[in-house]
């Protein structure tokens, strides 16, 4: 459930990441740190 709820939290903040790069990195570094827990206990 912690997977769904924090990418839900920074759903509505996709379309200003084409404009603002240090939003887009901040995704970047979450989807990063989702792989690893998710890699990390499937």
């Amino acid at each position: 459930m912690w997977l769904r709820d924090s990418s839900a939290q920074v759903k509505h903040y996709l379309h200003l990441s084409k404009e603002d790069a240090e939003l887009g990195r901040i995704i970047e570094g979450l989807i990063s740190r989702q792989m690893q827990s998710i890699l990390m206990d499937p």
